[in-house]
């Protein structure tokens, strides 16, 4: 598996856009994860089961028949490897730290069918130096403070933003996402900047 794709000029982003610059599309979520144990009933099968990083360390553990400690945030998908299920999570969150020094932190919510891009607090700007992407500073390139919604089946390549013709599905999505917050500790201060709704 990898930890985040790659952008080559995907949406006029290069590399790993930090911050304000770095909207993150689909090229950037979505990850090779590829699983090899004898046994599994999966076997040079495929699923679209969505399933994030966190998630590996609890499969594991249960696929060489240990317990996962108790408190982790996260499940096994054994079941998806296993043939039982082509279902796991209902949406896959992609992200950084939610209170990250620059200010801004983008979020993306996507589920089988809508991806929504989310930008918490657009009012604010970098609350520590201008980041540096990779070995070039990203000054001079357009901040993206937008939200922006796709229909991954109809628009894979995310062309064309229908926020405004589907504010439900996008509220829906923008919801998964105060769910985790809820259910986590994240400091009161830092969750309200996720309150508001996409537009």
């Amino acid at each position: 598996m990898s930890d985040r794709g790659h952008y080559f000029g995907d949406h006029g982003l290069q590399g790993k856009p930090w911050g304000d610059y770095g909207q993150l599309y689909e090229p950037m979520i979505r990850q090779p994860f590829i699983v090899r144990q004898a046994g599994l009933a999966r076997a040079s099968e495929r699923t679209a089961a969505l399933v994030q990083p966190v998630d590996l360390f609890p499969t594991a553990v249960e696929m060489v028949g240990l317990s996962a400690p108790e408190g982790l945030q996260v499940r096994t998908f054994a079941s998806v490897l296993q043939g039982e299920t082509d279902r796991y999570r209902e949406v896959a969150l992609s992200g950084r730290n939610l209170d990250d020094h620059w200010g801004t932190v983008p979020a993306t919510v996507t589920d089988d069918r809508w991806s929504l891009v989310y930008w918490p607090n657009k009012d604010l700007a970098f609350k520590g130096p201008p980041p540096r992407q990779e070995t070039y500073p990203n000054t001079g390139m357009p901040e993206r403070l937008v939200d922006e919604l796709f229909d991954l089946r109809a628009d894979p390549e995310q062309t064309h933003n229908p926020i405004a013709e589907h504010p439900d599905e996008a509220r829906r999505l923008h919801q998964s996402l105060l769910n985790l917050i809820a259910e986590t500790d994240v400091d009161p201060a830092i969750a309200r900047n996720y309150d508001a709704l996409p537009v």
